[in-house]
Parts: structure tokens; sequence; C-alpha cells
């Protein structure tokens, strides 16, 4: 328990990066008029994927274990890499 303690705070160090970047980009690329919005929906985007996200993680930890459940994160990772690739086509 120790371990996984230790491994899930240093990978929470990822998340302010990563929301730092995600701000600045809208930031860049939203116009003014439109920034309130735009944040509006990036802060949605992210409420709504983490509530999917636990539910869907809870549904695999009840039908199958918590060392499977991982698989839903390597999963929305690779979604998510993904539509960005899709996204940076066009």
């Amino acid at each position: 328990m120790a371990v996984l303690t230790v491994l899930v705070f240093v990978g929470g160090f990822a998340i302010s990066p990563g929301l730092i970047a995600g701000f600045a980009l809208l930031d860049l690329l939203v116009p003014q008029r439109l920034r309130t919005e735009g944040l509006a929906w990036f802060s949605t985007g992210i409420g709504v994927g983490l509530a999917a996200s636990s539910s869907v993680a809870g549904q695999v930890v009840d039908a199958a274990s918590g060392r499977a459940a991982l698989g839903v994160t390597v999963a929305a990772g690779v979604l998510g890499g993904a539509l960005v690739l899709l996204g940076a086509r066009r």
C-alpha cells in the first residue's frame, strides 16, 4: 500500500502541468470574446471525463479486479491520443 501511495502521489504531479498547458493553449486558440465559454467547456469536459472514467473503472473493479481497472486508464490515454491526432489533421 505504501508503494501505491507514493506512485499515486508522484503521478499526481503530471496533473498540474497538463492543466496549465491546456488552459494556456485554450488562451492562445480561442478568441477573446469566446474565452469564457471556452474555459467553461474545458472545465466541464474535465469534470465529465473524470465522472465517466470513475464510473467505468468502478464497473471494471466490480466485474474483474482493481488491476484490470488500470486498463481503463490505458484505454483513456490511447483514446485521448487518437483524438489529439485526429484534431491535429484539420
